[in-house]
């Protein structure tokens, strides 16, 4: 069997080189790329993002949903009030993926169901916790896995989404802030009474009012 020699002419040979150089160069540029893109992903040092969002209907609810829904080991939260349904809705649903919550709400705002959303979180590894009556807990965080949180005058009701005027900054990226806010929440549920203590106590109250009711009236029934 015999084979033709074919010759390549100059002018091919310099295109066939260039192609070649250019696929080699390509192909290096797009791996440096996704290195790079990947090491940036991966860099604590990155700088954190701050986006602000402002009531009424300013987008307040969905960024709060949004955190909630991307949460996958723990989420602390504490409210002033807290009757937002998307907000419960959206805890309930972390529940039930196992995420571990940690809520505190205000105790007069409670007592007077403006916080009612709190009742439906009943999951095993959900600490509930009502404020004592030593001021207000007027503060209104969420940190969502130690890797974002959220921070304002922003209530999780429905009069804060569509109603009022307030402010809500979203902060992702920096762990030592949120390190910081997490201590803040901690320390106040410490101080708080745990969901089930307080209900017990009220249901004391409430049992001895009755009967201090009807020692005064002895025809109440």
């Amino acid at each position: 069997m015999s084979f033709k020699k074919y010759k390549i002419n100059k002018s091919l040979r310099v295109n066939i080189i260039y192609v070649l150089l250019y696929l080699l160069l390509g192909g290096i540029a797009g791996t440096l790329c996704s290195l790079y893109t990947a090491a940036s992903l991966n860099n604590s040092s990155a700088e954190p993002a701050y986006i602000p969002y402002f009531s009424p209907k300013g987008g307040c609810t969905a960024a709060i949903v949004k955190e909630i829904e991307a949460a996958e080991k723990q989420i602390y939260m504490q409210a002033y009030s807290f009757t937002s349904k998307a907000i419960g809705d959206a805890l309930c649903a972390a529940e039930k993926r196992g995420v571990k919550l940690c809520i505190l709400v205000d105790q007069e705002q409670y007592a007077q169901k403006r916080a009612a959303q709190i009742d439906r979180l009943n999951g095993s590894n959900t600490f509930r916790y009502i404020s004592k009556k030593s001021g207000l807990a007027h503060i209104k965080t969420l940190v969502v896995d130690n890797k974002s949180f959220l921070v304002g005058s922003f209530n999780m009701d429905e009069n804060a989404e569509h109603i009022n005027r307030e402010n809500l900054l979203y902060v992702h990226g920096d762990s030592e802030a949120c390190q910081q806010v997490i201590d803040n929440c901690i320390q106040n549920c410490q101080k708080a009474l745990s969901y089930d203590k307080y209900q017990k106590k009220r249901k004391t109250l409430s049992k001895n009012l009755r009967k201090g009711a009807k020692r005064s009236n002895p025809n109440l029934h």
